[in-house]
């Protein structure tokens, strides 16, 4: 079997997670850690018994998967998209429109393969949703704390209140993927505690309206999340099944309306059990989004890859969308885009 040479950009708690995966697959190789910082990167390379370095345009590289600071994320994109090299890159494209417009544009002309870390994609419960519910018609996500549960903090980011980016960026994505649409309109609030800056909202707010009369509401918070629920709940329903998940995507509870039935089968990694006229799905915790992600990017599929990756394209939707969201909230008043 061949083997990819990845490399990994940026070696916080994400980078250091994709390390984790990358060096126990089968078909890749984690040939580099790189940081801005090379203590850090050092650090990294000796934890994994690989090189470390301070750039990759030097080493003979097979795939990327970028997870340094969002302000840099511009710069290596447009490096990887220039070498042709297949790249994965954790969201958002750039912080500006005309610079995630720029980088999209570029990747197509030069048919450059640029993957986004969408990690919610690729969590079986949602791939369950999305098969047995391909139409919903209403969903809420409520998001609290840091929005991936991957990465929590990273220190060095100069975005005032990074949880209120990456929250709503991840559901944004979500949203679309499951209504497999863009809203024709959005409804934004946004809110700030007495002791913050108005300018830096605390918590959003945000109805997505899609053709049809479809409805996806978004609910953003820094609260610290329920124990119980997780930093991530998901109420979705096409009006014949309704689907609630929680626990980070690790469980379920799947009911049927108005006499509807359906067959479901346990795919890879779930599991079912009966409670009264609800049916609980539990996801086994071993299964890793981010080896699904890395091995649609260096052109592998296993059995239970669960997700089409999200392209630039998709990642293009959802800074555009995140963008004008944040726009809205920061008056702390309603708008209508």
């Amino acid at each position: 079997m061949q083997t990819s040479r990845v490399g990994i950009i940026g070696c916080g708690s994400l980078g250091r997670a994709f390390c984790t995966t990358v060096a126990g697959m089968k078909n890749a190789d984690l040939a580099l850690c790189v940081d801005r910082d090379i203590n850090t990167a050092t650090i990294c390379a000796h934890d994994f018994a690989t090189t470390a370095d301070t750039s990759w345009e030097s080493h003979s590289l097979d795939a990327l998967v970028v997870t340094s600071p969002i302000e840099s994320h511009a710069e290596a994109a447009l490096e990887a998209i220039r070498v042709g090299i297949p790249t994965l890159l954790d969201p958002p494209i750039a912080l500006g429109v005309a610079e995630a417009r720029r980088l999209v544009r570029l990747a197509h002309e030069s048919k450059a393969t640029l993957h986004m870390a969408f990690p919610w994609r690729y969590t079986p419960l949602v791939a369950l949703v999305h098969r047995i519910m391909p139409a919903p018609v209403f969903g809420h996500i409520y998001v609290a704390s840091s929005g991936n549960g991957l990465d929590l903090e990273r220190g060095d980011s100069v975005i005032p209140n990074r949880a209120l980016w990456q929250a709503p960026h991840h559901a944004l994505d979500l949203a679309t993927y499951l209504f497999n649409d863009s809203p024709a309109e959005i409804i934004a609030d946004g809110g700030a505690s007495k002791n913050s800056l108005l300018e830096h909202p605390n918590s959003l707010t945000a109805d997505l309206l899609f053709d049809d009369g479809r409805h996806f509401a978004l609910t953003a918070t820094t609260t610290t999340p329920n124990n119980e629920l997780g930093n991530v709940t998901l109420d979705i329903t096409d009006g014949h099944t309704r689907i609630s998940l929680w626990s980070d995507w690790t469980r379920g509870e799947i009911r049927f309306l108005n006499g509807h039935q359906q067959t479901l089968t346990s795919p890879d990694g779930i599991t079912f059990r009966h409670d009264g006229d609800a049916i609980i799905a539990s996801n086994d915790p071993n299964t890793q989004p981010l080896e699904h992600m890395v091995e649609a990017l260096v052109g592998t599929k296993s059995e239970n890859h669960l997700s089409d990756p999200a392209d630039i394209d998709a990642g293009l939707r959802t800074t555009l969308l995140t963008q004008a969201i944040l726009s809205a909230t920061t008056s702390g008043q309603r708008h209508v885009l």
